[in-house]
């Protein structure tokens, strides 16, 4: 799965973002409060087809938290404030008080697929909306929530706010939940006309500013997932970039948790990867990551985080080469012009040319613009010194 275009409408600082041609490897720059790590963001929710799980861990990364106080009418309206946050201008507004659904949504997916509805994933508040789990908790979860939009309208008067998500066949609806759990409960429907339409969720791995893979598994459970396959030399390979002497890899149970060891050659004892630095633990994240993401996506916020500049070049040269081998589309955000350096470097050798591009985003009066820079632009733009973070 590629995305050769993308727009994002209403999410977050992106009113109306179009990127009408994107390549296997995109590098996005721009200053503070463009969007760039909105546009991971997105990319995440499309891929996990409108999961309100992602969408949940999205505000969690941000320190937005659903309260997780006794359901009462203060947590109704904290909650209110925190799903509105993920719109832009951080307002949604209903067009009645009573039942209506709100008059922003966000829209997410390839430009020629957004305006048919087929493959994009949509977000509406509802206004007033009913949540059933109080009438209906110990019963089939298919009866939480109306089977039917006429049923809907009949039932808006009963009904608190909720949030509404569609991908293509499917809509769910997501309400707040009352005691200690601080997450949302949701429930679809799938209509029968459109169900040769909906596809599944596409494998996507997101590696957040900290360092660590924090979207879908642990490096412990993705290394699982490739012991004993090529892809185990594949990691090797990008951990030599660093440490050339490093032969082996495993996890072992560190306390409670399973941590990763190396061994080096011609050393007898493994040595925890902990101890050796941000480097080579930035770097196993983020191959774990990408052999882990085959025919979907790696999403990097902040590629250059824990690098050495002298490194970055030749960890560029690997994600070109698997990205191909693998078919996953990566996109990275950085502030580095060190790093902007090594990308136009690998893009320009031999054959990657055609995978790559930066894009440069700027605020102009609040709305997000995209520079697209091809590897012919970015080259010269490097040489004449032209502003490209």
């Amino acid at each position: 799965m590629v995305l050769n275009s993308l727009q994002i409408k209403n999410y977050r600082i992106l009113r109306n973002l179009e990127l009408d041609s994107l390549s296997r490897v995109s590098l996005i720059t721009g200053r503070n409060n463009t969007g760039k790590s909105s546009i991971l963001d997105a990319v995440d929710i499309y891929a996990s087809r409108g999961s309100f799980k992602t969408l949940f861990d999205g505000l969690l990364e941000r320190g937005q938290n659903a309260s997780n106080l006794r359901f009462n009418e203060h947590t109704i309206e904290v909650n209110r404030m925190i799903i509105s946050s993920m719109f832009t201008d951080g307002v949604v507004k209903f067009k009645s008080s009573l039942a209506s659904r709100s008059e922003q949504s966000i829209d997410i997916g390839p430009l020629e697929e957004v305006y048919n509805k087929d493959y994009n994933v949509q977000i509406l508040r509802l206004g007033l909306a009913r949540t059933l789990f109080h009438k209906y908790s110990d019963q089939d979860v298919s009866r939480r929530f109306p089977d039917s939009e006429d049923e809907m309208e009949r039932s808006y008067q009963d009904m608190q706010e909720c949030i509404e998500v569609k991908y293509g066949g499917q809509a769910s609806w997501f309400a707040p939940l009352n005691g200690d759990d601080h997450y949302w409960i949701g429930t679809g429907i799938q209509r029968p006309s459109d169900q040769e339409r909906f596809i599944g969720p596409i494998q996507c791995q997101y590696i957040h500013s900290t360092g660590f893979n924090k979207s879908k598994s642990d490096n412990a459970s993705l290394w699982d997932k490739v012991v004993l396959t090529p892809k185990e030399n594949y990691v090797i390979e990008a951990l030599n970039i660093i440490e050339p002497n490093v032969d082996r890899l495993t996890f072992r149970y560190d306390l409670d948790d399973r941590q990763a060891f190396i061994k080096l050659k011609s050393v007898d004892e493994i040595l925890p990867i902990k101890s050796m630095g941000d480097g080579i633990n930035r770097i196993l994240s983020i191959i774990l990551a990408l052999v882990n993401s085959e025919n979907g996506f790696l999403l990097i916020d902040e590629f250059e985080n824990g690098l050495h500049y002298t490194v970055q070049e030749k960890l560029w040269e690997i994600i070109f080469k698997l990205s191909s081998k693998l078919n996953v589309q990566v996109f990275a955000t950085t502030h580095s012009e060190d790093c902007i350096n090594a990308f136009e470097t690998i893009l320009n050798s031999e054959n990657n040319s055609e995978e790559g591009k930066l894009i440069r985003l700027s605020n102009k009066s609040g709305e997000i613009k995209p520079i697209e820079y091809n590897a012919d632009q970015l080259r010269i733009a490097m040489k004449g010194n032209i502003e490209t973070r």
